[in-house]
């Protein structure tokens, strides 16, 4: 998995071994943020069913200023945990909810 815009262009990261959650395709992403074409810098996101953190980086590499990622299954949170060391993302960037949506 890769992000396809924004500052983190061309980063990978991992989306786990479960095979039960599918991360959010490219092609999907794109059709998001194409529809969020006017998506404004410094907005404040919420990946809710977040997995591996998808699509809340995704929106950080455009230029959104926080993400609190909402993900219940606690192996997906080690994933999450894993992916925003490798992005070195500040703890002001994010927050993890351990929660059903």
């Amino acid at each position: 998995m890769r992000i396809i815009s924004g500052v983190y262009k061309g980063r990978r990261f991992q989306a786990g071994e479960d095979l039960s959650i599918r991360p959010t395709t490219d092609r999907v992403k794109e059709y998001i943020f194409n529809i969020l074409q006017d998506f404004q810098e410094n907005k404040i996101v919420a990946d809710i069913f977040s997995g591996s953190g998808n699509l809340g980086f995704e929106a950080l590499s455009r230029g959104a200023q926080h993400v609190t990622f909402v993900e219940k299954n606690i192996s997906s949170i080690r994933v999450l945990k894993s992916n925003i060391s490798s992005f070195s993302l500040a703890q002001s960037q994010f927050n993890i909810v351990h929660k059903t949506a």
